[in-house]
């Protein structure tokens, strides 16, 4: 012999009323929300953006500290190759080049010390054009 247990308050709620749909624990109101278009509410758009633009406020200084970081190497890289254009210079001449001046003496290229460096930077062309 089975016996059935006593319905609780649960199988009442759940249980269909004459063929209908199974009532819901959830008000009314509620219960339309999933019939509902499914997406982003303003407020939510707001907080991402606010978090996005957080992230990259975050991520400029970084940025710019690599950016001077790599200013600075280039630099040095610059300094580098002016020092051994000038010990090229010296090498190949016996004497630096003039501050300011004609080199050599009694030549037609007039120029800065730099400008004298030219052809040991590898910028022959421009100091043949130049005189």
């Amino acid at each position: 012999m089975f016996l059935h247990p006593k319905p609780s308050l649960w199988d009442s709620m759940t249980r269909p009323l004459n063929g209908n749909a199974p009532r819901s624990l959830l008000p009314p109101m509620q219960q339309n929300h999933r019939s509902r278009r499914a997406g982003f509410t303003l407020i939510e758009l707001l907080v991402v953006i606010a978090i996005i633009a957080t992230m990259i406020g975050l991520l400029l200084p970084a940025i710019q500290k690599v950016r001077e970081s790599a200013a600075r190497i280039k630099c040095g890289i610059n300094l580098r190759q002016l020092g051994l254009a000038s010990m090229h210079f010296h090498e190949s001449r016996g004497t630096l080049p003039p501050g300011l001046g004609y080199y050599p003496e009694n030549g037609d290229a007039y120029g800065t010390y730099h400008f004298h460096l030219l052809p040991y930077l590898e910028q022959n062309n421009l100091y043949q054009q130049s005189h």
